[in-house]
């Protein structure tokens, strides 16, 4: 403690206390001899040898109460605003020694006496001077040393009187001080030991922690970490419950311990006069000395009002006040040292905001390095790194470490900032420069091994890696971040490309898929074998880390296999083999590979790529293809599969295949009937089909007997070839004839039927409109009664109803015949409306077979009336509507 640094953290101020009237004074008239004196809630408590309570408050307001004849201790007891005292009460029979108790929080001006314990009250207890007292807080215990060794608990309701008392200690050394550590514990100290007793259990065990030495009396205290400091002359000891702690070498004749915050004030003799005393306060923590100072004889010292108050012994009695500085003044004097070491130390135990403290250290680094000691302000800089924060801009501290001798500095902060989170792109690019540049290999590997733990820009790393041709460390730092294209590109840069096919076999689907769409051509260059088998799996049954089976679209790769046709097919077969429902592009390309190979002789294997049913290619491609490289049997093929039967024709007639027209005609004829009509125009077309009497004869009787066209078109087409005689068509016109004939006889009869009932019709209208009718129903026609009771209804159509039954009839009509009348008289509503929606006259017309016959039904249907539209309202004519009428 004495090689400490000495500080005067504490302003001195002597106190004025005013008179008992009021009035302002010095304190050299408040004329007491204080023996004992206490502090808490604002208020001092001063007792003198007669028994009074001088009670001073904030203010240095005085009050006085008598609590004994002659008063020895006094403790304020803060939780219930108690003030003990102890002292001597004569003129009783009763032992003199009493502790009383005053609420302080009464109404009363004096404090009110809430209970009184006589010490000595039980005959087994044997007297002796009260050497000093403890109590806790809550009342619950209090201690008594004594003078002749005796230790005496009262546990209980001490207020209300019911408590017990116990002796912990029957003789034995004076008993110099006990405390209360907690609620179980009690430190004891005499002249020749230090002692504790667990007061909680039964008996009361009593643990000697050290029985060399002891204490004189005020001279223990209890920190705030519940240890108990000892004054002795060579040295202040902390003892803890159950064990000895630290001790700090100060020789001085102790004569208080007193404890202020985390302050250990320490009063002992003057070596320069009997009449004054040294005051010291220490900074344990910080092991700094924060005050020291010669006063006149110290009879107590006190703690209250945010101050460490000091009663001197001296008559007026003198109180000074010692005032803590503001820690902006303590900084100030460290700062004026350039003692940053405990500024930070002071600072970081202070409720303080971080900045503050970050901009102490920074000053420390400053510092040291105006001083040439680079290791030390590096240090320095990197405390004021935290996790996620650079609380000193780090360009700062870099601009100072460029230097190239100072480059291991600089590398110790950059390498701080990445741990820390709070490296920016520039930084790691500056910190792996330094690693490349002095070849810290070593260290190069270890930052790069532990990149999970660090959070910086991975990408900016592997290019200064690969610029710095450290490409290993640069591969290994992408793949372990899954960096997929820097992987990539390295090991091209590495002319690895099989390690490049492998990396990319390893990764996902679809990250596989998309790294072969963007190097497949440049992997199929430089390792064909292995991309070709890469590609296989991708299109087959590609299943990656987690067996999640996928296929990729074969034909998205088949560019990659431009002017390498042989190795474009062996692929599609391959996988055509795996996948059969492979997209129409794979099997449309893989056709025409084969086309383009005809010549090997693979026409079956065409054929059964074209017949296939699963196969899945575009028939209209595929046909154009067929025609493209002249393979007939596919042409063929692919015409009957897109049902082109006119251009099977076609191609036969083309040909002059006549057995196969024929044929084809007989095949497809009922689902294209035109394909006769085409037939018989090739054997019109020129002489030498004529050569051919038995095949027209067979297309002239299908003509006649499908109605394909009329007898006289037909008739027409085979004149325009004059070597085509007439024996060849004489059945076919008696056939046409005989079949005429017998329509116009069908029709002459029909109209002999709808005349006479035309005439029917008439004559039953005209008796209708002359002759009277003569109802004759007996039953209703509704009900099969008699019609015995009028009202009867008739009607014209000879129906006969009760009136009763008709009465929901609508508009009196026949309730029988009047739905099928209703029936008519809508179509004919219908028919009349749709005569002026001419353009569905026209199409009609138009997608008729016979165009006149189509007018004929409108006319017969009475859609054609007798009136005359205007001439806006007549479409012309179109050519392709006259060709229905030629």
């Amino acid at each position: 403690m004495l090689q400490w640094r000495r500080f005067q953290f504490f302003d001195t101020r002597t106190l004025e206390i005013a008179d008992e009237d009021g009035s302002p004074s010095s304190s050299n008239n408040l004329e007491i001899q204080a023996v004992c004196a206490a502090s808490g809630r604002s208020q001092i408590y001063l007792g003198d040898a007669l028994g009074v309570v001088h009670i001073i408050n904030r203010s240095l307001d005085v009050a006085q109460f008598q609590a004994h004849d002659t008063l020895m201790h006094i403790y304020r007891a803060s939780a219930q605003n108690i003030l003990l005292t102890v002292g001597l009460d004569l003129g009783s029979d009763l032992p003199p020694a009493s502790i009383k108790f005053w609420r302080l929080d009464s109404a009363a001006v004096d404090p009110v006496l809430a209970k009184q314990i006589r010490i000595f009250a039980s005959p087994k207890l044997e007297q002796g001077p009260v050497t000093c007292i403890a109590v806790q807080d809550n009342l619950t215990h209090l201690a008594v040393g004594l003078g002749n060794g005796a230790v005496i608990v009262f546990a209980g309701d001490l207020l209300r009187g019911r408590y017990k008392t116990f002796l912990l200690r029957r003789s034995g050394p004076c008993i110099t001080s006990v405390h209360f550590v907690s609620d179980d514990t009690l430190f004891m100290t005499t002249t020749s030991s230090v002692s504790s007793f667990q007061i909680q259990q039964d008996g009361f065990p009593e643990l000697i922690i050290d029985q060399s030495n002891g204490c004189d009396m005020l001279c223990s205290v209890v920190n705030d970490a519940g240890q108990l400091a000892v004054g002795r002359p060579e040295g202040i000891f902390f003892f803890g419950s159950d064990d000895v702690g630290p001790c700090y070498g100060f020789e001085s004749a102790k004569r208080f311990l007193h404890r202020f915050h985390s302050y250990l004030i320490v009063v002992s003799d003057n070596k320069n006069s009997s009449h004054k005393n040294d005051v010291t306060i220490f900074d344990l923590k910080h092991k700094l000395v924060a005050f020291s100072g010669v006063f006149d004889q110290i009879s107590h010292v006190l703690c209250e009002w945010g101050c460490v108050i000091i009663c001197q012994k001296q008559s007026p009695i003198k109180l000074v006040e010692l005032h803590e500085c503001d820690l902006t003044a303590k900084m100030d004097i460290l700062f004026k040292r350039n003692l940053y070491t405990i500024a930070i130390s002071l600072a970081t135990s202070q409720p303080l905001d971080q900045s503050y403290i970050m901009e102490i250290i920074q000053r420390h680094g400053d510092h040291l390095y105006s001083k040439g000691d680079y290791q030390g302000a590096i240090r320095e800089y990197i405390d004021t790194i935290t996790p996620g924060v650079a609380h000193i801009e780090p360009s700062y501290v870099i601009r100072k470490f460029l230097n190239a001798r100072l480059a291991e500095h600089l590398t110790a902060y950059l390498e701080a900032l990445h741990a820390n989170n709070c490296a920016s792109k520039l930084h790691t690019t500056l910190l792996l420069n330094c690693f490349t540049r002095a070849n810290l290999d070593d260290k190069l590997t270890a930052f790069l091994s532990n990149i999970s733990s660090l959070k910086f820009d991975v990408d900016n790393a592997i290019q200064v890696c690969t610029s710095a041709g450290y490409l290993d460390h640069a591969l290994q730092l992408a793949i372990q971040n899954k960096k997929i294209d820097s992987s990539i590109k390295i090991l091209i840069m590495m002319d690895d490309y099989a390690a490049v096919v492998k990396y990319i076999a390893h990764l996902s689907f679809n990250q596989a898929e998309a790294c072969l769409k963007q190097h497949g051509y440049l992997l199929f260059e430089r390792a064909p074998t292995e991309t070709v088998e890469l590609l296989h799996r991708m299109c087959t049954n590609f299943a990656d880390a987690g067996e999640n089976i996928s296929r990729a679209n074969p034909e998205e790769f088949i560019h990659l296999f431009v002017g390498k046709p042989a190795a474009l097919q062996n692929f599609l077969q391959s996988v055509v083999a795996q996948n059969p429902n492979a997209s129409s592009t794979v099997y449309t390309t893989l056709l025409e590979l084969y086309l383009r190979d005809r010549e090997s002789g693979n026409e079956e294997v065409i054929l059964d790529l074209l017949a296939t049913r699963q196969t899945k290619y575009d028939p209209e491609l595929a046909l154009v293809l067929t025609k493209r490289y002249g393979f007939t049997p596919g042409v063929l093929f692919l015409y009957r599969k897109l049902n082109l039967y006119v251009d099977i024709l076609e191609h036969h007639i083309q040909f002059e295949a006549v057995d196969a027209i024929i044929e084809t005609c007989q095949t497809y004829g009922t689902v294209e009937p035109n394909l006769w009509l085409r037939a018989l125009s090739f054997f019109a077309s020129s002489t030498q089909h004529a050569q051919h009497p038995d095949s027209i004869r067979h297309v002239l009787l299908n003509i006649h007997q499908s109605r394909l066209l009329p007898s006289l078109m037909v008739i027409q087409m085979l004149s325009k070839n004059d070597t085509i005689p007439l024996s060849i068509v004489k059945d076919f016109i008696l056939k046409s004839l005989a079949y005429d004939q017998s329509i116009l006889d069908d029709d002459r009869r029909q109209i002999e039927e709808y005349r006479t009932e035309t005439a029917q019709i008439k004559q039953r209208i005209h008796q209708l409109e002359t002759q009277a009718i003569s109802f004759q129903t007996s039953t209703c026609s509704v009900c099969d009664t008699l019609l015995s009771e009028p009202p009867v209804v008739h009607f014209l159509c000879m129906h006969s109803f009760h009136d009763r039954c008709i009465e929901n009839s609508v508009a009196m009509q026949c309730p029988l015949c009047y739905p099928n009348y209703q029936k008519m008289t809508e179509i004919d509503s219908a028919m009349k409306s749709s005569a002026n929606d001419h353009e569905a006259f026209f199409h009609k017309i138009q997608d008729a077979e016979d165009g006149f016959a189509a007018v004929a039904e409108y006319f017969g249907r009475g859609i054609i009336g007798n009136r005359v539209p205007t001439r806006n309202q007549i479409p012309l004519p179109t050519p392709e509507l006259l060709k229905h009428f030629h």
